[in-house]
C-alpha cells in the first residue's frame, strides 16, 4: 500500500503514539493559529519497527536544506521523562528508514506526501542529553520548501520568538501545523538557576506537548534560535529549548556535504559564515560510533544508485 494512503488510514483510526520527553498533561494548552505557511516546519513520524504501516511517535522538525531536517535527538532516540542533566544519556539512533516526513500542514490530509530518512547524524562529542538534544536527518528526496537558517549567535533573555509545531493546541487537532507569536525567552543557561538546564539551553514561553518535540523557535529574522527539547515543569508549558548556535558550523558542514553528494544547490543561508571546518563532524572523516558508519553507508549507497540512475526500491511496494 502507498505510504501516504497507509498513514492517512492509520491516523484516521486514532492510533496511540508512544510517550516522548515532553509534557504529558494537556490541561494547559495554549491558543495558537493554524498556518498553511511555514512549510519548512515539518511533521516527522517514527514508523513501527516491525510494521511500517503503523507509527510509534510523532515529532516536529525544521528543514535547514531541501533534504536535511533539524530536530531533537530524542526524536530519533526517544528517552523517558524525567531528564537528569547529570546522568541522562542517549542510546544509538533508530534506523533512519523508520522516519517519515511531510511538509503538509496536516498529517491527517490525504494530500500529504511523505518521504523517508536515509541517514541520521548526531552532534560530535559525548552522548549526554542536556545541551545536545539535536539531530540531523537526511531525507531520500528534496522537499519543495524554502529552508530556514540556524542561528549562529547566542540568544539573550528578553528576546521574542515564534513557536511553530504539530503538537495539540486549544481547538486544533494534534498533527496540524500551528503557530504562536510574541513569545519571550525567559532565561538562558545559568540565568535559569537550575541544575536541570544546560548552559547551551534556554527556557521560553508557549507549549511543550506531545508532537512539539523537535520544533523550532523562530527569532525576529525567522532564523532557528532553538529546538524544543522538553517541558521544564513536566506539563505542556515552560518549554526548554536546545540552543543551536554552538552547533551552527556542524549543521552547515553536513548541509554542504549532502548538497555536494546529491548535486543540489546549497540553501540560501549557507556559505555566509566564516569558520574552521569541523573535520570531526565530516560525513567522510572521523566517525566515532557504529551507528554513524551505518548511516553513512546507507547514505552513500543510496546516493550512488541515484547518481547512476538505478531504480531504488519503492516505499511500501
Amino acid at each position: 500500500m502507498d505510504l501516504r494512503v497507509t498513514l492517512v488510514l492509520l491516523l484516521s483510526s486514532c492510533a496511540v503514539a508512544a510517550s516522548e520527553n515532553v509534557g504529558t498533561h494537556e490541561s494547559m494548552l495554549l491558543q495558537a493559529h493554524e498556518v498553511n505557511t511555514d512549510s519548512a516546519v515539518v511533521a516527522m513520524l517514527a514508523l513501527n519497527e516491525s510494521d511500517d504501516s503503523a507509527w510509534d511517535w510523532m515529532c516536529s522538525g525544521v528543514m535547514v536544506s531541501q533534504n536535511v531536517l533539524l530536530t531533537s535527538q530524542h526524536c530519533i532516540d526517544p528517552k523517558n521523562s524525567p531528564v537528569d542533566c547529570s546522568t541522562s544519556t542517549f542510546l544509538p539512533p533508530i534506523d533512519p528508514r523508520r522516519i517519515a516526513v511531510t511538509s503538509h500542514p496536516s498529517i491527517h490530509s490525504s494530500d500529504a506526501e511523505w518521504t523517508r530518512g536515509i541517514a541520521v547524524m548526531v552532534p560530535p562529542g559525548g552522548n549526554e542529553v542536556c545541551g545536545r538534544d539535536l539531530a540531523l536527518v537526511v531525507l531520500d528526496s528534496e522537499l519543495d520548501v524554502v529552508p530556514l537558517s540556524p542561528r549562529f549567535d547566542a540568544v539573550e533573555a528578553g528576546e521574542t520568538y515564534s513557536a511553530v509545531s504539530f503538537g495539540p493546541r486549544e481547538g486544533i487537532e494534534r498533527g496540524t501545523r500551528a503557530r504562536k507569536d510574541d513569545l519571550e525567552i525567559r532565561c538562558v543557561g545559568a540565568e535559569c538557576n537550575s541544575s536541570d538546564i544546560d548552559l547551551r539551553e534556554w527556557i521560553g514561553e508557549g507549549f511543550a506537548c506531545k508532537g512539539d518535540s523537535g520544533s523550532p523557535a523562530l527569532d525576529a529574522s525567522s532564523s532557528v534560535a532553538g529546538i524544543l527539547s522538553r517541558g521544564y515543569s513536566g506539563e505542556c508549558n515552560d518549554p526548554m529549548y536546545a540552543g543551536v548556535s554552538h552547533l551552527g558550523p556542524w549543521i552547515e558542514e553536513i548541509v554542504h556535504q549532502t548538497a555536494d553528494l546529491r548535486g543540489i544547490e546549497l540553501p540560501w543561508w549557507a556559505n555566509r559564515h566564516e569558520h574552521e571546518p569541523l573535520q570531526s563532524c565530516s560525513l567522510f572523516r572521523v566517525q566515532t560510533t557504529r551507528s554513524s558508519w551505518t548511516a553513512l553507508l546507507v547514505l552513500a549507497s543510496f546516493l550512488w544508485r541515484r547518481i547512476h540512475g538505478e531504480k531504488t526500491k519503492a516505499v511500501n511496494s
